[in-house]
């Protein structure tokens, strides 16, 4: 398959077209919107050890046509298994490569990092086995479970024989990539190739280790077991995630680190925090009704603004030594109504809060934001007294463009 998927190195095609190559290698796209310059690339093939590829030119006179041919280059095949180390048995896993910056040998192959797709590999379901490939010299071979759930194991560490790749300076764990960025692990497991250019195979087995966890029960204000509810502070992370019993299972928190642990359940409107120690014995949460705030948004003059996403999150704890960053996702958000106004239950007393806008792909700042506050949201406010109301009264607001984000007008 080839595509037509940037008109440069960074630029997409919005169409992008494609093609099927014929028994021959030959390709033809039809159809292309007519562009200064055209990028088209294939995906790598790990069964005949072939890179992916991308081809450039420039546009021609008229609507003449445009010839683009792509060499494809042998790579390294790497294959291993993904296990799990505690049970020693197979895992779902993903598995992707990142050059990295240190790599002397990218220049000797047809161009290949320019792709609008970032190539894995998934286990084979059953054996764990992966295939992939990759180019000579350093990179980055990273892993993690394919239903995302990473927290569930334990985080990455640098690999030791290349530990100054790595940075542990930013938050996780990251390095810096060809091209100059730095990026961070992605995956609960990392490891840095280092093949020759002789070198036609590596095998690569995979251990992910599950990681630490405390069980934290929930309750209602009765002791009545809650189920079906969504929480934070279960990973080093600040989105929900949905737990169908009434048990939220808590991972990797550090020994003598406390972790806040926020818990939700949007039918019922309910919420409650619990700050978590290392060795609790028998944690329990207990749900209740929270803070209300209510509020109307308009435009600049005044004039309602229905059907805006009013989302209240990162929050920060008060009052207190710890500190959080966090967010319920749907139990904390609502829709504005025909007169903009809006009113979002279940919010933790002691917190702040701040506020976002939005509609589809736009986004809406306050027309008067407070300094050094993010455009596109309100500032930070106390969440009113348990089962009070904290009224925010008309917010003005008016649509900001964010970076790669949405129409300017």
């Amino acid at each position: 398959m080839v595509r037509f998927t940037r008109t440069n190195k960074n630029d997409l095609n919005p169409d992008e077209n494609r093609a099927v190559t014929g028994v021959d290698g030959r390709y033809e796209l039809r159809g292309a919107r007519k562009h200064k310059s055209y990028m088209v690339e294939i995906p790598p093939d790990p069964d005949a050890g072939l890179l992916p590829c991308q081809g450039f030119a420039e546009d021609t006179p008229e609507y003449e046509p445009v010839t683009i041919d792509l060499k494809c280059a042998k790579g390294i095949v790497v294959t291993g298994t993904v296990t799990n180390k505690a049970t020693g048995k197979p895992l779902a896993a993903e598995l992707r490569t990142q050059v990295l910056a240190a790599n002397s040998f990218v220049d000797q192959y047809p161009p290949f990092l320019h792709s609008v797709s970032n190539f894995g590999a998934l286990t084979q379901p059953d054996s764990g086995r992966f295939r992939l490939v990759t180019v000579p010299g350093v990179v980055m071979l990273m892993a993690g479970p394919q239903n995302g759930r990473v927290y569930e194991f334990k985080p990455p560490v640098p690999d030791p024989n290349f530990a100054n790749l790595f940075n542990k300076e930013r938050d996780g764990l990251s390095f810096k990539v060809y091209g100059g960025y730095f990026t961070d692990v992605r995956g609960c497991w990392c490891k840095v190739l280092d093949a020759k250019p002789t070198d036609e195979k590596l095998t690569v087995n995979v251990e992910l280790e599950p990681a630490p966890h405390t069980s934290v029960k929930v309750v209602d204000a009765d002791g009545k077991p809650v189920t079906g509810v969504v929480a934070t502070g279960v990973g080093e992370f600040s989105y929900p995630i949905a737990f169908p019993g009434d048990t939220v299972s808590v991972f990797n928190q550090e020994p003598g680190k406390d972790r806040l642990v926020v818990v939700g359940h949007t039918g019922r409107k309910l919420v409650g925090s619990l700050v978590l120690k290392t060795g609790d014995k028998a944690p329990v949460v207990t749900l209740g009704p929270g803070g209300r705030i209510t509020g109307r948004a308009v435009d600049e003059n005044g004039s309602p603004l229905a059907g805006l996403k009013v989302e209240a999150s990162s929050f920060s704890r008060t009052g207190g030594a710890l500190g959080a960053n966090w967010r319920l996702g749907e139990l904390n958000s609502q829709t504005t109504g025909t007169n903009g106004e809006f009113q979002i239950d279940a919010l933790l007393t002691e917190h702040t809060f701040s506020l976002s806008f939005s509609q589809g792909a736009r986004y809406y700042q306050r027309v008067s934001p407070q300094p050094g506050q993010p455009p596109n949201r309100l500032g930070r406010s106390p969440v009113a007294k348990l089962g009070e109301t904290t009224d925010l009264g008309d917010i003005k607001l008016k649509p900001v463009d964010l970076p790669g984000r949405g129409p300017k007008k």
